[in-house]
Parts: structure tokens; sequence; C-alpha cells
């Protein structure tokens, strides 16, 4: 009897907590994210490309590539719950949220070196809002397009925007993914001689953090864990960071940064004119990578995340941050 008792309090107090956030939603976070993202334009750059920087004297570049756009909820752009909330209040208080704030862009960055190219995510699918995509799991298709409406055609297919540069799928050596988060993930099937890099940490937290690999993974799909190749070094902000040169000359490296999700990455180009990091969700914008600025309410640890931001924020100039939603590319 007192097992039931028990459970029954729990239960009365998870309602109660629930009550409450949807009550603090409604009267003071949704109006706050709201605002926030009244600023944000959407971008309508076509793919851009520019030197960042030189290897040994090798010029080094980097393309810009818009895949579409996404709207998201505004609780979900600027967090409407205070940090301290655990992810699944948070992730109630963008479902129960009303209101889609102002689109957002979705980058791919291609970085292109001697060894080959790298692409920094995936993009969306074109397929996204094609019922018969979700076949496998219509719930979760009705779910994840109730917060996430993605904007996308074959006109932002990676492949071809590449083409115009000269580049094809076989220059295409690997494709980092910053999470696996649909957004990032939709075109990994064009690039299938390529190696899929994320994390064991993301493969097994998939379900609660909103991935879903049935969309992008296939029993060929080349997939390395970054969390289980590579090597951790000590580092002065965190216990141990894991890392793994893509190139020879070390150019290119993919660190595990959790965070947004538990297997996030961020990828550095480190050439003579300084540090380039590509980021993903980590911030939105370049100009948010500071532990003091407001972040998204769809971090799985608000913490990590911070952790990350501090970590990226006091990394040596010269540096620049790269985010898969800034408003624009400024090169």
């Amino acid at each position: 009897m007192r097992k039931q008792q028990k459970l029954i309090l729990v239960a009365m107090l998870s309602a109660l907590v629930a009550g409450s956030t949807l009550v603090y939603l409604g009267v003071r976070g949704f109006e706050a994210g709201k605002r926030s993202l009244e600023a944000l334009p959407s971008a309508k750059m076509p793919a851009v490309r520019k030197i960042l920087g030189h290897k040994d004297g090798i010029p080094l570049s980097v393309l810009a590539i818009p895949t579409g756009s996404v709207s998201v909820k505004s609780c979900h752009a600027v967090g409407c719950l205070p940090e301290y909330f655990p992810y699944p209040l948070r992730f109630l208080s963008i479902v129960f949220d009303s209101s889609f704030g102002t689109t957002l862009p979705i980058w791919v960055y291609a970085i292109v070196h001697p060894e080959g190219v790298w692409l920094v995510d995936a993009g969306p699918s074109p397929g996204y809002n094609d019922e018969n995509a979700w076949a496998p799991d219509p719930v979760s298709g009705t779910l994840m397009r109730g917060f996430l409406r993605i904007h996308t055609s074959r006109a932002h297919l990676i492949a071809t925007q590449l083409e115009h540069f000269g580049l094809g799928r076989e220059h295409v050596r690997g494709v980092i993914l910053t999470h696996q988060h649909v957004d990032h993930t939709g075109q990994v099937g064009d690039f299938s001689d390529a190696s899929i890099w994320t994390t064991k940490a993301e493969d097994n937290t998939a379900r609660f953090i909103g991935a879903v690999p049935f969309l992008w993974r296939r029993p060929d799909t080349r997939v390395r864990y970054v969390d289980e190749e590579g090597k951790k070094q000590q580092d002065s902000l965190t216990e141990s960071i894991t890392s793994v040169d893509l190139t020879q000359d070390r150019a290119l490296q993919v660190f595990h940064t959790p965070g947004h999700t538990p297997g996030s990455l961020s990828v550095r180009l480190n050439v003579d004119e300084g540090e380039f990091w590509f980021i993903g969700d980590t911030s939105f914008r370049a100009s948010d990578v500071n532990p003091a600025r407001p972040t998204t309410g769809m971090h799985f640890s608000v913490p990590r995340a911070r952790e990350a931001q501090a970590w990226l924020s006091q990394r040596p100039e010269p540096k620049r941050f790269f985010t898969a939603h800034e408003d624009e590319i400024q090169f």
C-alpha cells in the first residue's frame, strides 16, 4: 500500500510540475521567446566559396551551402524556461508553445582540402514533408513536423550545389554530423562512399533527442565514431576532450563537444591565419558563443552546452565561429 501511495504522490507532483511549467510558459516565457526571434532574418544567399587560410602555404577554402530553412517554436530558438529545468520539461515547453518564430537558414559547410572534401552536416531531406518517407514511423513524423517546419527543395541538394564549383560526390571523403537532428542528416544518403562521422553517445540517445536514424541510415552507411576512435586530451576547461585528426597535416580536426546533444561534434580548421570553428547548434549565432548569452531551449544538457560555449569562447585568438543557423554568412 505504501508503494502505491508513493507512486500516486510522484504522479501528482509530476502533474503539478508540468502544470506549473505551462503556466510559466504562458505568462512569461512565450512572449520573451517570441520577441527574441523577431529580429532574425532568413538567409537568401547562394552558395559561396571563400579561401579561409593557408596550411604550409597551401590555400584551404570553405563553401557555405544553403540547404533550406526551418521554422522553429519561439521557445525552441530562445529557451522560455530557466536553464536549470530538465530537458523533458524544456521540450514540453516547446511542444506546447503555439507560436512559430522567424525562419532560420540551414547551412552546410564544405571544407576543401588537398586530401579531399569534408562536409559539416548534411542538411534536410527534400522528402521531409512527404508522408511516405515517414511510413516506418508515422507517429514520429507527425510529432517532428509539429514543431519543426522545414522548407527545402531539390534545388537545395548539396551534391548539385557542389557541382557548380567543379566538385562531385567522389570528392567528398567524409560527412561530419554536428548532431543527428533531422535538419542536419537528411542528405547523408547522397554520399554513400563517404565516412559519416558521429558519436556512439549520439546513437545511444537517438530516441530521446529526436534523432530519426531510419531517414538517413542504411546497412551500408559507413558510420564512424569520434568518441571511440578519437584520442582523449586534457584541457584547461574540461576534464578531457576527445578528438580525431581528419587530415594528415592536422589542419582539420573534429571534437566531441556534448551539450546540444550528448554526441554533438565541433569541427576545427586550424590554419596559419588562426582557428575556424564549425559548431552546429552549440549556438545558433556566432555572436552567441558565450555562456552569458541567451541560448536555445532545445539543448539536451544546458550545463554541458554552456561548458562547450565557454571552452570555445576562450580559444586563443584569432578565431572565428560558423553555426548551422547563422542569419547571414559573413566571410
